[in-house]
């Protein structure tokens, strides 16, 4: 993870519960988002995530390395997130192979 800067590339929106839900379009072609998504009552995969991914989303800003995210989650989520760069490592991952990041 060092030296990856992870940034958002999808809109989120705070639950009322306090967590994350990342909104990812339904289309990628702007022909299709541009003509259909207005039309469309809901243009979003709409993705909750859990109370780590959260704490991971509301901290990532495009400018803080991964490391240094971790970290403070470590701090912020104790036991809670152990073994912490290892399931830093996989979601980070996962939300790059969605595209729901870039770095």
């Amino acid at each position: 993870m060092d030296e990856v800067v992870p940034r958002p590339l999808v809109k989120s929106e705070i639950s009322s519960e306090g967590q994350v839900i990342l909104l990812k379009p339904k289309f990628r072609n702007p022909w299709l988002r541009r003509h259909l998504e207005p039309r469309m009552r809901h243009p979003y995969y709409r993705i909750t995530l859990d109370e780590i991914g959260t704490a991971f989303w509301q901290l990532m800003d495009g400018q803080t390395d991964a490391l240094k995210i971790a970290e403070k989650m470590e701090v912020e989520l104790g036991e809670k997130i152990h073994p912490t760069y290892e399931r830093l490592g996989l979601f980070l991952r996962m939300l790059k192979n969605s595209n729901f990041i870039d770095w």
